[in-house]
């Protein structure tokens, strides 16, 4: 099967062709400043723990799990399948005024919540 077209590199003003993101001139510079990015964002960022992620939520966060098993599956990607939810997730962030009251909570799997986390962050491309 025949290859995509090349394009240019995605690196300012680099004419070079690829079937990447970028050449692999500028590949290794991409992966470094982005490494950079995160170990300033990490540098900043408060621990689990001071972000509100103590005991209490980890008691607080099974319980919810016990009490609802399945994930709730907002987008429908399980096409109604029980998956079961492995991960409590606040609704509204605790950063923003959220509680790990019932109300805000759902139970969701992984990749449920990896995908919901990403979308509200602005990772991966999936803004909402």
């Amino acid at each position: 099967m025949p290859f995509a077209a090349k394009h240019p590199c995605s690196h300012p003003r680099c004419p070079e062709l690829t079937h990447e993101r970028f050449c692999t001139k500028h590949a290794e510079d991409d992966l470094a400043q982005k490494r950079a990015r995160d170990r300033t964002f990490d540098r900043y960022r408060a621990s689990p723990s001071g972000r509100g992620f103590n005991s209490y939520w980890r008691k607080r966060s099974k319980a919810y799990l016990r009490e609802h098993p399945l994930c709730e599956d907002p987008d429908g990607v399980h096409e109604g399948r029980p998956t079961l939810g492995t991960e409590a997730h606040h609704k509204i962030e605790l950063a923003d005024g959220g509680t790990s009251d019932d109300d805000n909570l759902q139970s969701l799997c992984k990749s449920c919540h990896s995908r919901i986390t990403a979308r509200r962050h602005g990772w991966g491309g999936q803004q909402s």
